[in-house]
């Protein structure tokens, strides 16, 4: 609506009373309330970590329009990616997975440092999801974690073998052939069945 685009594209144009306002159309527009905290806690850093903590505080109560919100309006946005938030949305992964891989696919673009171990732990075992695209683009922004990454890449092609083959199709062509390895061919090989076009 109106109150949503403004505050994703013209923030001046409101006002914290105006916030106040509108914080009495979430039980009936939860997803419009998240986006449009989310959205004027990044313009409005003086405001950031009360929208955040209202966020946070009704994130249970809606999850499902919360974690939509965070992926339509936080994913890129590093400012408002806080162990807090992403907690949230891991805890709720399950009640919107399209959108809870969604933000973590443009999470992984805007903000790679997020994605350490323990993180990549918690969202792979709600694959396949955009896990391989996540891996790969975590490959060529922190080439030093190549080896690391490629273990989970393969480990993950095992569990998804279908997703994980047709994604290697084309993350480990040409150029970037060189980073296959034996074990990688092997997991191919052993999920060949279920996508034999792209093996």
């Amino acid at each position: 609506g109106i109150f949503e685009s403004a505050a994703m594209y013209r923030p001046h144009c409101l006002t914290p009373a105006d916030v106040d306002w509108f914080e009495v159309r979430r039980p009936t527009m939860p997803r419009d309330y998240f986006v449009v905290l989310l959205s004027l806690a990044s313009h409005w850093a003086d405001r950031r970590a009360d929208y955040l903590a209202r966020v946070l505080r009704h994130f249970d109560e809606h999850p499902a329009s919360a974690v939509e919100a965070a992926s339509f309006a936080a994913r890129g946005e590093v400012e408002l990616h806080s162990p807090e938030l992403v907690a949230a949305i891991l805890r709720n992964f399950s009640t919107n997975p399209e959108k809870a891989w969604e933000f973590f696919d443009g999470a992984v673009r805007a903000n790679p440092a997020l994605f350490n171990d323990a993180l990549l732990d918690a969202i792979e075992p709600h694959g396949p999801g955009s896990i391989f695209a996540i891996l790969r683009h975590l490959i060529d922004k922190e080439p030093e974690r190549t080896q690391q990454l490629m273990d989970r890449t393969v480990a993950c092609l095992r569990l998804y073998p279908k997703e994980g083959i047709e994604r290697a199709r084309y993350a480990f062509d040409r150029e970037d052939a060189k980073l296959l390895r034996p074990d990688l061919i092997e997991a191919v090989c052993a999920g060949f069945s279920a996508a034999p076009y792209a093996a």
